[in-house]
C-alpha cells in the first residue's frame, strides 16, 4: 500500500470514527438539534461525496506522478482539501445531527 493510499484509507477512517460515535453518544448530554432531518440528510451525503472525489483525486495523482509531476503535486492538493472538507463536514454531523 502506497503512502497516498495509506493517507486516504486514514481519513476514511476517521469520518467513519466520527459518523459512529453519533450512535455511541445516547444517554449523554448533547447540543440541541439545530439541523433539521433533510439538512443532515445533504450534510451526510456531501461527506460521501468528498470521500468520493478525494478518492477519485489521489488515484489520479499517483497515475500522473511518474509522467506529469506537477499535475499530481495539484490533484494531491485538491485530494487533502476535499479529505479535510469531509472530516469538517462529518464532525458537523456528529455533532448537530441525530
Amino acid at each position: 500500500m502506497s503512502t497516498l493510499q495509506a493517507v486516504i484509507l486514514a481519513s476514511s477512517l476517521i469520518v467513519a470514527a466520527l459518523l459512529l460515535q453519533n450512535g455511541e453518544m445516547e444517554g449523554q448530554v448533547r447540543p440541541p438539534v439545530l439541523l433539521n432531518e433533510v439538512e443532515c440528510q445533504e450534510t451526510f451525503d456531501a461527506t460521501g461525496e468528498f470521500l468520493r472525489i478525494a478518492a477519485s483525486l489521489i488515484s489520479e495523482s499517483e497515475r500522473l506522478r511518474p509522467t506529469d509531476p506537477e499535475t499530481a503535486d495539484q490533484r494531491f492538493d485538491g485530494f487533502v482539501k476535499f479529505s479535510a472538507l469531509a472530516e469538517s463536514y462529518s464532525t458537523i454531523f456528529s455533532v448537530w445531527c441525530k
